[in-house]
């Protein structure tokens, strides 16, 4: 098996990098797991944040010029990006935690099992 530099390498040494990069995550989880959380509480608070600052803006500028509508379309806009950001973050949260690298985990095992029977 070849890797993006050209160096050539055989089953077991990719099997065993694969293993350690699983224990690296079995490790790390709980941590990640935190942290995710911690993100994803804070862009939530920064919505907050910032619906309530733009909600307390003075609608009318030293002009008299009225900016509602485009306190709204920056609130709109902002929004959007926030909910897109954060569905993503959900997303990938989840996939996280429900695939949990199966593939990889799978192989580890099969190679296991092959190597014990022979």
């Amino acid at each position: 098996m070849r890797n993006l530099i050209g160096k050539k390498k055989s089953d077991r040494d990719y099997v065993e990098s694969v293993a350690r990069r699983l224990a690296f995550w079995d490790r790390w989880r709980v941590l990640l797991l935190i942290v995710f959380a911690v993100v994803i509480a804070s862009m939530v608070a920064f919505f907050v944040f910032l619906f309530n600052f733009v909600h307390d803006l003075n609608p009318n500028n030293a002009l008299g010029v009225n900016v509602n509508k485009i306190f709204l379309l920056v609130a709109f806009l902002l929004g959007a990006a926030f909910g897109m950001h954060l569905a993503a973050a959900i997303v990938y949260f989840a996939n996280a935690l429900i695939t949990g690298f199966r593939s990889e985990r799978l192989l580890v095992r099969y190679f296991d099992e092959r190597k014990s029977a022979s």
